[in-house]
């Protein structure tokens, strides 16, 4: 994914920040956490990963 997606701001090392929910057997949708200044955790954004192509 690295080279699609540029990274920054977490530990990629940690499963939490990231949440796959796949719509079929080719297409996942990836939402991305990071933690606010006050260490609340929010959806940063969502990357939709299709592996047909």
């Amino acid at each position: 994914m690295e080279k699609y997606k540029e990274f920054d701001g977490f530990d990629l090392a940690t499963i939490d920040n990231f949440e796959v929910k796949w719509q079929d057997d080719n297409v996942s949708l990836i939402n991305v956490y990071r933690k606010a200044e006050d260490g609340t955790r929010f959806k940063d954004e969502t990357i939709r990963l299709d592996t047909s192509i």
